[in-house]
């Protein structure tokens, strides 16, 4: 069964089972009439009892499994590489999965514990996976595209499930959005001087405060630096 119809089938089927159950229910109370069960050569009673405990039966069966198939196809992922091998790795592999060092991992780390860390937290039910390793999956699909950025193949590379990987993205884009009002904010006159002097040693960009690298991002004007000063122009692409 297809991954997106799976759980409206369920519920479905369930959603049905509760009905039948309530209608037996009231029938063998007579509060409805059982000739609305009869089956030709039973009793009456007993065949109002049976169908009664076999819907009871199905409907806690169902709602004890997650697939309708009693076996499913194993599928094999390497539970150890957050640890064996991520953990382990160099600085520059490391920059190569995450896209940052591990210093500024552990940066936004920490403004997450402080500011949203009962985004990570679980109410009831089952607990959450570290803050750790959700941070580095939700990263490792931000710093990847393509075949390597598919859902699956995260999932495949931290031993979880396809499910767990876009729940830990969820939390970790609703963590950062929290943080964004006191982080992404217009440097102030000093910091932009610092990095138009850094930007000009450095790369021999004058008067540069910022860039982005491999992503364009669409302009309602375009920014033109003219006369010394930031006017706007048609609409474009950075």
């Amino acid at each position: 069964m297809a991954r997106g119809v799976r759980k409206p089938v369920l519920a479905s089927l369930r959603t049905r089972f509760i009905v039948f159950t309530l209608l037996f229910a009231m029938s063998e109370v007579d509060a409805m009439p059982p000739s609305l069960f009869d089956v030709p050569s039973v009793p009456q009673v007993d065949t109002i009892r049976v169908l009664w405990m076999v819907s009871y039966h199905m409907l806690t069966v169902m709602s004890t499994r997650r697939y309708l198939t009693a076996t499913r196809r194993a599928r094999y992922k390497c539970r150890d590489w957050y640890t064996n091998v991520l953990l382990r790795s160099t600085d520059e592999q490391y920059r190569s999965y995450m896209r940052l060092s591990r210093t500024t991992f552990e940066h936004v780390l920490s403004l997450l514990r402080a500011h949203a860390g009962e985004i990570f937290v679980s109410g009831r039910g089952t607990p959450q996976l570290s803050l750790e390793i959700q941070l580095a999956i939700a990263l490792y699909r931000f710093g990847h595209y393509g075949n390597a950025s598919r859902v699956e193949a995260v999932a495949d590379q931290f031993g979880v499930s396809a499910g767990l990987v876009m729940k830990c993205t969820k939390r970790v884009i609703r963590g950062i959005n929290r943080l964004a009002p006191t982080i992404i904010r217009w440097p102030s006159a000093q910091r932009r001087a610092q990095q138009a002097e850094w930007a000009g040693s450095s790369y021999g960009f004058d008067n540069c405060i910022g860039a982005t690298d491999g992503t364009n991002f669409l302009w309602r004007t375009n920014l033109l630096y003219t006369h010394g000063r930031i006017t706007t122009g048609r609409e474009g692409t950075a």
